[in-house]
């Protein structure tokens, strides 16, 4: 075998046992190869990234030759398949990153509120192109708005005082290869003004199941959420939508390299809520990842009073509930 052959199968062996840690290998123009651990950042200088193995973080380095890549990589596949015995070569691999790539949570929610400034700037109708572009729009029809109003409303008659109901269904996919599907339920509203009042107190609140949380770290969602505006610049820091992908980036990113959001809304998704989609979708194309978003809704919805204004008889099913909750709250 010549030495630019063993080379090159050198190369593949690395890219390929880097797709199964869910990474990338990036060449750049001095053909020297980095090691897109998670991100892959372009400051026009050329892209560096590299892991720190003193703190676990990302930290900006000119990058790995591929045998200093390769020699990491056997290290990670090593330490895997100690940790992980039971598991096969790939799994192990897999797990371990997902573990590993979990505590960079702090970098990726910095690249991710970075973009807030830059998609802001583009303005309502670029937004909106791209939002028609990159988003499946599916119509809810009555029966499904009905069924998703009211799915909760019997155990918690609380979620009839005019708040979104939102579910998503997460579904992670690794080299094509499913991982998982998740579903999550998210309702808007902010900590004190809602949950506290309606739902009780934390650790003895009772919420609907696979209810997102963002309550077990609250200081840090608010950091996350501050600056989200609509297009008229008002404050949309506790939309259903937002918790969602705040949730998304902590517990879902680094399962796979392959996502498909759907997500069924009771209310049209609001000009802050698409704006953040379409970070999601700019920062998950950074990655090397891919996305599609599938949104239910019925865009004629854009709150609590325009429910009975397109379906007037909802107001019944409405006012059952507002019942039952007047009657728990006296309790």
């Amino acid at each position: 075998m010549y030495p630019w052959e063993r080379k090159r199968k050198k190369k593949e062996e690395l890219r390929k046992l880097l797709r199964i840690a869910g990474l990338k290998l990036i060449t750049r123009r001095n053909t020297s190869i980095t090691l897109g651990c998670i991100i892959s950042i372009n400051d026009g200088k050329g892209t560096k990234s590299i892991v720190s193995e003193a703190d676990n973080s990302i930290v900006y380095d000119k990058g790995l030759s591929a045998d200093e890549a390769a020699k990491k990589m056997a290290k990670y596949n090593k330490e895997a398949a100690k940790k992980y015995p039971k598991l096969s070569t790939e799994e192990a691999l897999a797990k371990y990153m997902d573990v590993f790539i979990r505590n960079n949570f702090e970098t990726i929610k910095k690249l991710y509120i970075q973009r807030r400034k830059i998609f802001r700037s583009k303005g309502e109708k670029a937004i909106m192109a791209l939002w028609l572009k990159k988003v499946k729009s599916v119509f809810l029809n009555k029966a499904d708005l009905i069924k998703l109003l009211t799915k909760h409303l019997d155990e918690f008659p609380a979620l009839i005082k005019g708040y979104n109901q939102a579910q998503f269904k997460t579904t992670i996919k690794l080299q094509s290869k499913l991982i998982e599907k998740i579903d999550e339920f998210s309702m808007s509203g902010a900590y004190d003004e809602f949950f506290k009042k309606r739902f009780g107190n934390p650790p003895d609140w009772k919420l609907p199941k696979n209810t997102i949380d963002v309550f077990t770290d609250y200081d840090d969602f608010v950091k996350f959420v501050k600056d989200a505006l609509d297009f008229e610049g008002i404050p949309r820091v506790f939309d259903s939508e937002i918790k969602y992908i705040y949730n998304f980036l902590k517990n879902h990113l680094h399962k796979g390299d392959e996502f498909i959001i759907e997500m069924k809304n009771i209310y049209k998704t609001c000009g802050s809520c698409t704006r953040e989609f379409m970070m999601l979708e700019d920062l998950l194309s950074s990655l090397g990842k891919k996305v599609t978003f599938i949104i239910h809704t019925d865009e004629r919805i854009k709150g609590f009073s325009q429910i009975t204004e397109v379906y007037s008889d909802i107001k019944e099913t409405i006012k059952k509930y507002n019942k039952l909750y007047n009657k728990t709250k006296k309790k």
